[in-house]
């Protein structure tokens, strides 16, 4: 028994697929060249995966409707002037 789905291409179904993505996507999977639905789909899939982890190490994870921005808990030392008397004896320690 046949069904509707052995009447479409499977070229139609990959340009169906491409045809419905976001540009910037669309784009990227073109560049990937993929031969069918599921390399298609596979490969939208780890570009998504890529760019929501860029997106998520410089702008922080987003949760509900605000973002909320993840800072590294390393404190950065205090900084403190010296006088030229303190800094010509740090020189000469080398």
């Amino acid at each position: 028994m046949r069904t509707w789905e052995d009447n479409i291409s499977d070229e139609y179904l990959l340009e169906s697929y491409m045809g419905g993505l976001k540009e910037d996507l669309k784009h990227e999977l073109f560049l990937k060249q993929p031969e069918n639905i599921m390399e298609a789909m596979k490969f939208s899939h780890n570009i998504q995966a890529k760019n929501k982890a860029k997106h998520n190490s410089s702008m922080g994870a987003y949760i509900g409707s605000k973002y909320y921005f993840e800072f590294r808990k390393k404190t950065l030392p205090q900084l403190t002037r010296i006088s030229p008397n303190e800094m010509e004896k740090t020189r000469a320690k080398g």
